[in-house]
């Protein structure tokens, strides 16, 4: 894992903690409370991966591609909706 800006990078298939004053710190494997997943219109072409899923963003309704096969019962929301910042579909400084 590395830091650019103090901010975490985070990649797909990590555990983070979001921590009381609001940065994400890696964890270990667990039950999520959540799974971040990405909007539809974020990949390119708003295609779907190939064995995608497309389900909605809990809090916003968006639509968003997920793998139902981990963790089926647990909500699942859009990166947009987790503040993750830079998302990693933008350039980090503009």
């Amino acid at each position: 894992m590395t830091k650019r800006d103090n901010r975490t990078l985070v990649n797909s298939g990590q555990y983070f903690v979001r921590t009381l004053d609001g940065p994400l710190e890696p964890t270990g494997p667990g039950i999520p409370d959540v799974v971040i997943c990405r909007r539809v219109e974020d990949f390119p072409n708003a295609e779907v991966p190939e064995g995608g899923i497309v389900t909605v963003c809990q809090d916003c309704q968006a639509t968003i591609v997920t793998n139902l096969a981990k963790y089926p019962d647990r909500p699942r929301i859009c990166m947009q909706c987790a503040r993750i910042q830079p998302l990693p579909i933008e350039t980090p400084n503009g």
